[in-house]
C-alpha cells in the first residue's frame, strides 16, 4: 500500500530503535503495521542495528504504537527534516 505525500507537516526522517527486532519475521511483522500508519511514505528496517528508518510526516508516537501492537518496544533515536532537491526529489 502506498501513501500519498501528505499536505501540511514537513516530511521527516525518523529512526526508531527496536532492540528485539532480530530476524526477517520481526521485520515483516513490524513493517506491515508501520506501513499502515498515516503519513508513512517509506521505511527501511535493519536487523544488524535493530533500527527502523521511517520517511514521511507520520507522528512518531503513532509509529511507536504500531510497533508496540506487534509486541515490540520502540523508541525514537533521531528525527530530522528530509532533504528534497527540486531535480528528481531525491531523498537523502
Amino acid at each position: 500500500m502506498e501513501h500519498s505525500h501528505p499536505q501540511g507537516p514537513t516530511p521527516q526522517e525518523t529512526v526508531f530503535s527496536v532492540p528485539a527486532m532480530t530476524c526477517r519475521h520481526c521485520v515483516r511483522a513490524i513493517s506491515a503495521q508501520v506501513r499502515d500508519v498515516e503519513g508513512v511514505i517509506a521505511l527501511e528496517a535493519d536487523t544488524t542495528t535493530r533500527t527502523i528508518r521511517v520517511q514521511g510526516a507520520a507522528d512518531p508516537d503513532a509509529v511507536c504504537s504500531a510497533i508496540a501492537a506487534t509486541g515490540y518496544e520502540a523508541s525514537v533515536v533521531t528525527r530530522s527534516p528530509l532533504e528534497q532537491e527540486s531535480t528528481g526529489g531525491h531523498l537523502s
